[in-house]
């Protein structure tokens, strides 16, 4: 499946109606924003990952091994009541708006957990979900890359 940059609009301009509560990447690692639960800007400016400076990172990203099983971890309490979500990949460092995006895990309801609603907002911003579980497909270069979900 290929997402355009005006699919990914779309699809992201509900988000200023949860402000407060989004969730984030935890685990591989994560470029940093001014708010990285934020929405994408209107103008792509802050497209992808919500990030204007991409020397701003927590951590590395993965290193990616066909074949091999990997974690992927959210932080925050927007569950949504546990949908479908898919987890992309793009080897571009850093991605941009004209990055290559392949989709290469699809997890089909209960993403990121399987909940009624949001979780309690108390547990804050950097409340750890369960890591969700990839394997790389075989065919797909080895390397450096960056995840999205």
């Amino acid at each position: 499946m290929h997402f355009t940059l005006t699919t990914i609009f779309a699809a992201t301009a509900f988000l200023p109606l949860l402000a407060s509560a989004h969730l984030h990447i935890n685990m591989p690692g994560s470029y940093l924003g001014p708010d990285n639960m934020g929405p994408v800007n209107p103008s792509g400016a802050n497209f992808p990952c919500t990030v204007d400076n991409f020397n701003n990172k927590a951590g590395g990203g993965p290193t990616i091994t066909p074949g091999r099983s990997s974690k992927f971890q959210l932080m925050g309490t927007a569950v949504h009541s546990g949908g479908s979500c898919q987890i992309s990949i793009t080897y571009d460092s850093p991605p941009n708006k004209n990055s290559n995006w392949r989709v290469i895990k699809s997890f089909e309801g209960g993403c990121p957990v399987n909940h009624n609603g949001n979780l309690n907002e108390g547990l804050g911003v950097n409340h750890k979900l369960p890591p969700l579980v990839y394997t790389v497909p075989k065919g797909m270069p080895s390397g450096a890359a960056t995840i999205a979900w």
